[in-house]
């Protein structure tokens, strides 16, 4: 999956100093340990009622505040890497047409370059007994436009029309210096690229582990782009 958990030390060693991510212990040899986060994954209704106080977006408008990792996102590479490592057989002549789209494409306008998360799900969500928000999972963590990371979070987590935008509105009222309409049409922009990258990613995992929840999960995505199930 393009994993460097060398990388992901040095993030989380930058932003658990801010209470932003758990505290990395030690990376050796290729192997990474991370302290126990206690609390609970904000599943379902949980995971709702974050979006829907708006205590989600608080969380993450402070994490883009933050200095840059110095990691930079490429995703030309990163949909090549999906690419080789996908099921071959699922490389079909509609899908190479969309692979060279998305490799040719300029990708949106920057609205903010940022340090992102780019998981943010309900499984990443942790609420600690005290009632706070904390992200896991930073494997994937790099430098990048805020549109996308927001463009991921809104189809990762399926949100419906009224959902995204409640979404956008409590994320710009924590950063009252970005334009509404700006958010807005950037986001907009970037759903597309978070399609392609989440059902490219769902067939690498799927070929990796033959877990055929991947599989479902990247269904809808490929009937979106005219492509079989």
């Amino acid at each position: 999956m393009g994993v460097f958990r060398q990388r992901e030390y040095r993030i989380l060693r930058q932003l658990s100093a801010r209470q932003l991510a758990p505290k990395p212990v030690v990376y050796r040899d290729g192997w990474l340990i991370v302290e126990w986060a206690t609390g609970a994954t904000a599943f379902a209704q949980d995971f709702s009622g974050v979006l829907e106080n708006g205590s989600l977006t608080q969380l993450l408008s402070q994490l883009h505040r933050q200095p840059c990792y110095g990691f930079r996102l490429n995703l030309p590479m990163q949909f090549i890497h999906h690419w080789q490592n996908m099921y071959p057989r699922r490389r079909s002549p509609a899908l190479l047409r969309w692979h060279h789209h998305f490799q040719r494409k300029a990708p949106p306008d920057l609205l903010a370059w940022a340090p992102l998360h780019i998981d943010v799900h309900s499984e990443n969500v942790l609420i600690t007994p005290q009632g706070a928000l904390l992200l896991i999972d930073w494997k994937y963590a790099v430098d990048g436009n805020i549109g996308l990371e927001l463009a991921l979070l809104v189809r990762g987590n399926g949100l419906d029309v009224e959902s995204q935008g409640h979404l956008l509105r409590t994320y710009q009222q924590q950063r009252p210096g970005l334009c509404a309409q700006a958010l807005n049409t950037s986001v907009q922009q970037w759903l597309p690229w978070a399609d392609y990258l989440i059902l490219m990613w769902c067939g690498v995992c799927w070929h990796q582990t033959g877990q055929t929840a991947f599989l479902a999960a990247g269904s809808a995505l490929r009937r979106a782009l005219g492509l079989n199930a």
